[in-house]
């Protein structure tokens, strides 16, 4: 499905520039309104996706109140979409901690929402807890109140789908989460996507969703619509 050489232009679009504000259009699997939904071009597993904005947000706790109904209906949908397909599904996000920090000007700052699905059944919530506060999320719409309240974050939500926020106020290490989960799923090696070189779990990812799509995105109803 993918030469060396496409594989290579993906890889190196991924690795400068903002990939989301202009995602490779092979890698898009469902759109709404404000969102997208990619596979991911360094996927940790087959499956591996990413919920990104279309406008250059700098993470979900910058997305307006207003957008959250949209995001949450999406966001609920390729969650249980994944878990049909491939089981357990965790979610991560840097809301502006340890993001994919530029090297120079030829490689880029990522600071544009985006929302990670990994099919795993691993859990680092531990290792979270040993360094952070933690903060429980009933409901993902409250994300903006709390990036207000206590600022940048890492957000993390485990296989049975309960959510949480770690306030970050110091320096961390670059994709910290991807580095946690890379090795809970016994591939450390894929951790750092600026050296990632496996294009066949892309290959897979492409075939799978390219057999079976995702289902379209349909607009939460007002409250109060009938039917």
């Amino acid at each position: 499905m993918l030469t060396p050489q496409q594989y290579a232009e993906i890889a190196e679009q991924f690795r400068r520039g903002c990939v989301f504000c202009d995602p490779d259009p092979r890698l898009i699997v469902a759109t709404s309104k404000r969102f997208r939904v990619c596979l991911d071009a360094a996927p940790l597993v087959p499956g591996h996706l990413i919920l990104h904005s279309d406008r250059h947000l700098g993470c979900a706790g910058e997305v307006p109140e207003a957008w959250y109904e949209e995001l949450d209906a999406l966001r609920r949908s390729v969650r249980a979409q994944l878990e049909e397909r491939y089981g357990r599904v965790i979610s991560y996000e840097h809301g502006r901690a340890g993001h994919c920090l530029s090297d120079g000007p030829e490689h880029r700052l990522c600071h544009h929402f985006h929302l990670h699905f990994v099919p795993a059944d691993v859990d680092v919530t531990g290792d979270l807890h040993r360094r952070f506060k933690h903060i429980p999320v009933d409901d993902y719409r409250t994300i903006p109140r709390l990036y207000e309240d206590y600022g940048d974050y890492l957000y993390f939500e485990a296989s049975d789908r309960s959510m949480g926020y770690f306030p970050v106020d110091t320096a961390i290490e670059r994709h910290l989460m991807r580095t946690l989960i890379a090795a809970a799923t016994g591939s450390p090696e894929r951790a750092d996507w600026r050296a990632y070189r496996d294009a066949d779990l892309l290959v897979t990812g492409l075939t799978e969703f390219s057999a079976r799509p995702l289902e379209p995105y349909h607009a939460p109803k007002p409250q109060g619509a009938t039917l």
